[in-house]
């Protein structure tokens, strides 16, 4: 090939190389999801929970995560953690796993009752408006072995606290309480 020729294949090739899947230059690698246990000193499960979810529901940038001492409301449980905006401050989201749980199964349906469901397919559990925080979620394994239980403050106004409430707690129960919780406490 001479002149004209060669230009010409050589442009024809270069158009195909750039239509060719795999030919394009890499994307850069999406940032992974910062976990929120950035100071280092919670329970390994504080980290299923993302930056993003926090600041999104919370409209916080900046908060702390610490491991929570024992139960709200009493002193069966297996793992907390504390969300705040700072080391100071209120709680504005607590987690709690209880493993066992301190009510029975039957208490737990009954106290369902009264109560929002969860979607169909977080069952077991109900959501509430609370009194200690703005909003809780409870849902449980379905033998009643473990007890998840998620307290939301106030966050942004345009918000359903309840309804993020129960969002937490059926994106965590698969990760927190249908699978073993060794090495998490």
């Amino acid at each position: 090939m001479t002149g004209p020729a060669r230009v010409t294949f050589a442009l024809l090739l270069t158009a195909c190389l750039a239509v060719l899947p795999g030919s394009s230059p890499p994307r850069p690698p999406q940032r992974p999801v910062e976990p929120l246990n950035v100071l280092g000193d919670g329970p390994k499960v504080c980290d299923v929970i993302s930056r993003r979810a926090v600041e999104r529901v919370l409209g916080l940038r900046f908060f702390v995560v610490r491991r929570a001492a024992r139960s709200i409301y009493d002193d069966d449980v297996t793992f907390a953690c504390a969300v705040r905006s700072r080391p100071d401050s209120p709680v504005v989201l607590r987690i709690e796993v209880q493993d066992p749980p301190g009510l029975s199964l039957r208490a737990l349906r009954e106290m369902q009752a009264g109560y929002d469901p969860l979607p169909e397919d977080a069952l077991p559990g109900f959501s509430e408006d609370d009194g200690f925080l703005s909003a809780s979620a409870w849902t449980w394994t379905p033998n009643g072995d473990r007890l998840l239980t998620v307290y939301l403050a106030d966050g942004d106004p345009a918000r359903d606290s309840a309804a993020d409430a129960a969002q937490f707690a059926q994106q965590l129960k698969p990760v927190l309480l249908l699978r073993s919780l060794r090495g998490s406490r």
